[in-house]
């Protein structure tokens, strides 16, 4: 729902902006679900790990929530130039959310996900370097200049924050667990989190792939590498995510069950982007990027179902 009119109170502005920009109904699920994903992970290489799996996956997943709400808020700020000119329907540029609304949200996110580590403080030691990297992404790294102007040196600089926070899941899990730091075999943790990155990363890719009329000053990855060399950047981040898995159904252990949705997710992908190649007008455009998510979330859930679940 979009609100045509400015709305007194911040309390009232901010809940419209949730409601457009970070719909919790779906926002406190995806979270929960990378959370679990990356806890259920680490335990599964830590091996034989004492307790409940609970209070580390309700850690991370508000880690998860908080840390990815605050990179929305910031990209308002970061953004706001862009927005105005070309998504002036957008809450900041029309008006309907204040700048400072914005600033005070940031405050309040960035309290509250200190706050959520309290309980544990050895999980600090990570909580507060993947704070500071957003903090240095906000300010784009001190050269906005640069950053702005390149959006593959844009990418590899901001999209690592992903990993940071799947391995800042993998610490919380070890601290919360109380298992020695030693007891993780990085020969494992190291392709599950590339893995888990894979998808993300080509998410990244989707949401900026657009038919040839859509496109405009806004800078995209299908204006730059054409939609052919997007596509293929895209689904070749998943394929690799979808590669990495089957090598760990049949390395780790896991189920060859696993690998069902995600052949069934991945035949999708495929099949979209065949037909958006074939004809790329708008509504096939729009489509790539709820199916990467898609495949991101299948990726997760067959994680959590290899590794166990909750149980």
């Amino acid at each position: 729902m979009i609100h045509v009119l400015p709305l007194p109170g911040f309390m009232r502005r901010m809940h419209c902006y949730m409601q457009e920009m970070y719909p919790l109904a779906l926002r406190i699920p995806l979270a929960a679900v990378i959370g679990s994903t990356a806890v259920l992970f680490t335990r599964f290489v830590l091996g034989a790990v004492p307790g409940e799996p609970l209070p580390a996956v309700t850690l991370c997943s508000a880690a998860v929530f908080l840390n990815l709400l605050l990179l929305r808020l910031m990209d308002e700020l970061k953004d706001v130039d862009i927005d105005r000119a070309l998504f002036r329907d957008r809450p900041l540029p029309s008006g309907r959310v204040r700048e400072h609304d914005i600033r005070w949200s940031m405050a309040v996110t960035a309290a509250a996900y200190l706050g959520a580590h309290v309980l544990y403080p050895l999980s600090l030691l990570t909580a507060v370097p993947l704070l500071g990297y957003t903090w240095l992404m906000y300010r784009y790294f001190f050269i906005p200049g640069v950053l702005r102007e390149n959006l593959f040196l844009n990418l590899a600089t901001h999209n690592p924050v992903i990993p940071l926070i799947f391995l800042h899941c993998a610490f919380t899990t070890v601290v919360v667990s109380g298992a020695a730091h030693a007891a993780l075999q990085w020969s494992l943790l190291a392709p599950g989190v590339l893995m888990l990155w894979s998808v993300m990363f080509a998410w990244e890719i989707a949401r900026k792939i657009r038919a040839p009329r859509d496109e405009n000053a806004y800078v995209t990855y299908s204006q730059l590498l054409g939609r052919g060399g997007a596509v293929a950047l895209a689904f070749g981040a998943q394929t690799l995510g979808a590669g990495l898995f089957t090598v760990f159904v049949f390395t780790a252990g896991w189920t060859p069950l696993a690998l069902l949705p995600m052949a069934a997710a991945y035949a999708g992908l495929g099949t979209i982007y065949t037909r958006y190649l074939m004809y790329p007008v708008t509504a096939r455009a729009r489509l790539l990027r709820p199916a990467a998510e898609l495949y991101a979330v299948a990726m997760m859930l067959s994680v959590i179902a290899a590794c166990g679940g909750l149980s």
